[in-house]
């Protein structure tokens, strides 16, 4: 097998080191959708490199011998034994970790989903509208709770963020939060986690991935209030207030309004408005691409490999 099947894993890892970096040069409106994507496509080549090492051990079952000895076929020997060991035990961690990944992120949705209803909310309906759910609770806190499919979503927010700002705050936070479900940044962080639970080399992205995600929406709330200032004002009073009550039991749904690199956030607010660029999206991408690019030439290599065997 050539070459192709380990560039997967070292293009993965060039992507990791270089992406956040280059989303920096994106405007938050793009940076986290193509993060995402160039991560799940370099997921996806990489995790299919590692089958491809797993399925060279099968030349050194019985069944395999027997067949190419009966037809006078010599097997030559693609990688090395420990590398197709290597493979078989990186491709079983990265299946059990994005079962893990999959089965939380459902558990923790339908919690937020019984939360709301609990606190009156109703189930949003087909049209897409975006119900607010108050939670009579006085820890500060606010989360965007996605809808199923075709369906806008909730925004759950306790009474204690609610009574902690003021009036263009509120407004701020709650632009935040439709903001995230408008724009579905719940799938986003959901392909970026999968990404890095099939690769672990992509964990990076997956941290930069959610940081992105809170910036556009925090520009967003930005341009709905037509303020940066007070935009980021709201910010650090949430996340202020969030901070003299603790971490709530949701924090781990990390699409809440006060965390996530808030010093960083409101720093970019009092900035001037990142420039639209598209290059560096672009060369993202094409470095997700170019993984699943060797991933294909490793198959056809691979191919070539089995064809002698496969009966006529």
């Amino acid at each position: 097998m050539n070459f192709s099947v380990y560039l997967t894993l070292i293009l993965s890892l060039l992507l990791a080191i270089t992406g956040p970096v280059a989303a920096r040069w994106l405007a938050p409106a793009v940076a986290s959708g193509v993060l995402a994507a160039a991560a799940l496509i370099s997921a996806a080549g990489s995790t299919w490199a590692m089958l491809l090492l797993a399925a060279t051990l099968l030349d050194r079952t019985p069944v395999v011998r027997e067949q190419a000895a009966a037809r006078g076929i010599h097997i030559p020997v693609p990688v090395p034994g420990l590398m197709g060991a290597a493979g078989l035990a990186a491709l079983s961690i990265a299946l059990y970790r994005t079962v893990l990944v999959v089965r939380q992120r459902r558990a923790v949705i339908s919690e937020l989903r019984r939360v709301c209803l609990l606190c009156g909310g109703q189930p949003a309906d087909q049209r897409g509208d975006i119900a607010l759910v108050v939670a009579p609770t006085a820890e500060p806190d606010a989360i965007a709770v996605p809808g199923a499919w075709g369906r806008g979503g909730q925004i759950l927010v306790s009474l204690g963020m609610l009574q902690a700002l003021d009036a263009p705050g509120r407004r701020a936070l709650l632009a935040h939060e439709r903001s995230h479900l408008q724009h579905h940044h719940y799938w986003h962080r959901a392909a970026a986690e999968l990404a890095a639970a099939l690769n672990p080399l992509l964990i990076p992205i997956r941290e930069a991935t959610a940081f992105l995600v809170e910036r556009r929406a925090d520009e967003y709330a930005a341009t709905v209030l037509g303020d940066r200032a007070a935009t980021a004002q709201a910010l650090a009073h949430a996340a202020l207030a969030a901070a003299g009550e603790g971490a709530g039991p949701t924090a781990s749904v990390a699409l809440s309004y006060q965390r996530l690199q808030v010093s960083r956030r409101v720093a970019a607010l009092t900035a001037a408005p990142p420039p639209e660029r598209r290059l560096p999206g672009v060369a993202l991408l094409l470095l997700g691409a170019l993984t699943a690019v060797c991933a294909l030439d490793a198959t056809l290599s691979f191919v070539r490999l089995v064809h002698p065997l496969v009966p006529t």
